[in-house]
């Protein structure tokens, strides 16, 4: 039997999974030069590891739904919980590359089930505050996973100790989830859900995503080479607007977990959207210098709310049975995304210049507003 606490206690842990789940990953891209050197292998094979990773991520993310629908919400987290542990420690221990790939497999699979059950919970039980505050630790775990490892780099203590401190702080997720397990147990998940019902708003979501993380990663990949080859800012200059963006983006979600509940979250997903497309025009245009790092941290406030409230409307528009398999299908949509957009700015700006990045951003922005408003269209009807 469940406590009056029970809710309280799945939300601290479901926001903390998601802090520790934000860090190997953004971790892992500041430790890479020193295990590159470690294993002998070329800075180029990070794109081998990466896309390793994000394999594994898929598989998870895409079995999410009818694991649990099997096995319950409960174990499904906490087996993804326990994998991803696996996964972080085999970073740790790495000697070889097809041990880190095999880590990188596990740790994606792992992070896939966390990720994707984590989000369908919330979407099913909990409020909107409650997915902005897992989102917000998502930004605030990936800002202090870098943190960390620079850190221990600069203090000669290498890359390893940097993925044990994460593999401890991800068994301590793991300890929390078994101890909080009735709770999550006991939430009244859904039936078996059969499929996701084929219809235009699931494709049309399924674009969201898709559409939003890749703006967010082309971003992440791409302003800072921008601003310093494309439009001569300063290294530091374009450093902190990079780092304003992230910061941007992580309070609006914290201020969706302080006050989601009191607005209208469909009505703030297409304003947010609205707004995506002005800031990219803006740092398209770029009239002046000064602009560029306003537009981008615009940009990130902009962006801040979608993911969240998209995952929060995830329910009302396929129904809860199908809710669980919904979400992993929209992570893979973002997966998807994540590698179409930044890695199709590879080959545009080898032909066209940096330049070409702010209209391709601009292009995206608008299919993301337009495939926002068709949502909207096609939901209300």
């Amino acid at each position: 039997m469940t406590t009056r606490r029970s809710p309280a206690v799945t939300a601290a842990v479901a926001v903390s999974a998601f802090l520790v789940l934000g860090m190997p990953k953004a971790a892992f891209g500041v430790a890479w030069p020193s295990m590159a050197g470690d294993l002998t292998r070329d800075l180029a094979d990070l794109g081998t590891a990466v896309a390793v990773f994000v394999g594994g991520y898929l598989v998870g993310t895409l079995t999410v739904g009818r694991l649990a629908a099997r096995f319950g919400m409960a174990p499904l987290l906490t087996a993804g919980a326990t994998v991803a542990t696996v996964g972080v420690i085999g970073y740790a221990t790495a000697g070889s590359w097809p041990h880190l790939l095999g880590a990188a497999v596990v740790l994606g699979v792992g992070g896939g089930w966390l990720d994707a059950g984590v989000n369908a919970h919330v979407a099913l039980h909990r409020s909107a505050r409650v997915m902005g505050w897992i989102h917000a630790g998502f930004g605030i775990g990936s800002a202090l996973g870098p943190l960390l490892m620079t850190g221990l780099l600069a203090l000669d203590a290498g890359w390893r100790p940097g993925f044990w401190i994460i593999a401890g702080l991800q068994a301590l997720i793991l300890a929390g989830l078994v101890s909080s397990f009735r709770s999550w147990e006991g939430t009244g998940e859904p039936p078996p859900p059969g499929r996701v019902p084929f219809r235009p708003v699931v494709l049309l979501a399924l674009a969201v995503f898709l559409f939003y993380v890749g703006i967010e990663v082309a971003v992440a990949q791409w302003a800072f080479t921008l601003f310093t080859e494309g439009r001569g800012l300063g290294e530091g200059v374009a450093g902190l607007a990079v780092t304003g963006f992230w910061v941007a983006l992580t309070a609006v979600r914290v201020l969706l977990g302080i006050a989601g509940d009191r607005t209208a979250p469909a009505p703030v997903a297409g304003w947010a959207a609205l707004a995506v497309l002005g800031c990219t025009l803006v740092l398209w245009w770029s009239p002046a210098d000064w602009v560029d790092p306003a537009a981008l941290i615009a940009l990130g406030a902009a962006l801040g709310p979608i993911f969240p409230i998209h995952m929060l409307l995830t329910p009302r528009r396929v129904g809860a049975g199908a809710t669980t398999a919904m979400v992993g299908y929209q992570m893979a949509a973002a997966s998807t995304g994540a590698a179409l957009i930044p890695g199709g700015l590879g080959p545009l700006v080898g032909w066209f210049g940096i330049g070409v990045v702010a209209p391709v951003l601009v292009i995206a922005a608008a299919a993301q507003l337009a495939v926002t408003e068709a949502l909207r269209r096609a939901r209300a009807s």
